[in-house]
């Protein structure tokens, strides 16, 4: 099939070429039914820039922003140490993602103005980021400006991001309350979420998704108790909450939404509860290792690094073609036990 060109969408779409220039690059102020009908012509073309093409013209490489909490748990450090191999792969294409860790993700207000400094440099951002009113206002501020903004893993549903990299929160959930019923119908007992005390979006909708199909399965809200950790790397801490919040509940299944999973496991363990099922989330060197030494009985997981690809390839795209329209893809969910892990 030959190349698509200007000319091909002109016709398409009863315009010129230089209209559909303009409007492919995001200059002039043309009429809404003419970058309509320029948008219909590219959708039915299948025309895609060339992006070498592109940068040549532009002179200088997209920088693309990935910014995300400096906590040191496996997961975020995963994230973190697949830019480089992002950055080899985009060789050439014109791109260069920047990575910011930040300390501030306790405090909503100051993450997101570190956000948006950050953003100020940038020709478009992905974010790991809690679902804060601040955050909103700042994802329209930057989306307003012409800095597409993505979210990853975590979404921000209210505020007018770009994208949403990630998969559905509340699905995995869902599966995680699945994989425990068969505990919770044999003998009864509890089912506990240990989540962390910050809210965030992800950790929320799992928990949403859990309590869901749990009472969808007819156990009770009532059979459900919620542990809640605080932002700390500190062993001891996290072992006395579990188990000052644990010891005296006949417990058949536990449920971790979210980071220091071992540390957490630990006061599981110490409390001695017998036959309770264990859920993990996200597949991570860390929940590989209590998979395959049996204190985890199943990790629910999306592909993380597929979805900061997911990210910046999105956002990239929009960088390169204004007029694309992301469509809501979200990562299929995955369960591991220790007999399927990948590589093994």
């Amino acid at each position: 099939m030959s190349e698509i060109t200007l000319k091909d969408i002109a016709e398409r779409a009863n315009v010129s070429a230089a209209t559909v220039d303009r409007v492919i690059h995001g200059r002039g102020n043309s009429r809404p039914e003419t970058i309509e009908r320029i948008r219909r012509a590219i959708d039915e073309l299948g025309y895609r820039p060339n992006r070498a093409a592109a940068q040549l013209v532009r002179g200088r490489a997209w920088r693309i922003g990935v910014m995300m909490p400096a906590t040191p748990i496996s997961f975020l450090d995963g994230l973190a140490d697949a830019i480089p191999d992002l950055n080899a792969r985009l060789d050439g294409q014109g791109v260069e993602v920047v990575l910011r860790r930040t300390d501030n993700n306790g405090d909503a207000l100051r993450f997101a103005s570190e956000l948006e400094d950050f953003a100020s440099g940038l020709d478009a951002c992905a974010v790991l980021a809690p679902a804060d009113p601040s955050m909103v206002e700042v994802v329209r501020r930057l989306t307003s400006a012409g800095t597409p903004v993505a979210t990853l893993v975590s979404d921000i549903p209210t505020a007018p991001r770009t994208l949403f990299a990630g998969p559905n929160n509340e699905d995995m959930g869902s599966v995680a309350a699945q994989l425990s019923l068969p505990a919770l119908r044999l003998a009864g007992g509890m089912a506990v979420v240990i989540k962390p005390q910050a809210v965030q979006d992800d950790h929320e909708a799992r928990f949403v998704g859990f309590c869901r199909a749990l009472r969808g399965n007819s156990v009770s809200q009532e059979r459900i108790h919620v542990v809640t950790y605080p932002e700390t790397n500190d062993a001891n801490q996290l072992i006395e909450t579990v188990v000052a919040a644990c010891r005296d509940i006949d417990t058949r299944a536990f449920y971790l939404t979210g980071g220091r999973t071992e540390k957490l496991l630990r006061g599981v363990e110490a409390i001695d509860a017998k036959g309770a099922v264990r859920i993990g989330t996200d597949l991570t060197p860390i929940s590989r290792r209590l998979l395959v030494e049996r204190r985890l009985d199943f990790t629910v997981a999306a592909d993380a690094i597929g979805e900061l690809n997911d990210a910046v390839e999105g956002l990239l795209r929009k960088l390169n073609e204004p007029l694309w329209e992301p469509r809501i893809d979200k990562r299929p969910i995955q369960v591991f036990t220790r007999f399927n892990l990948p590589g093994l």
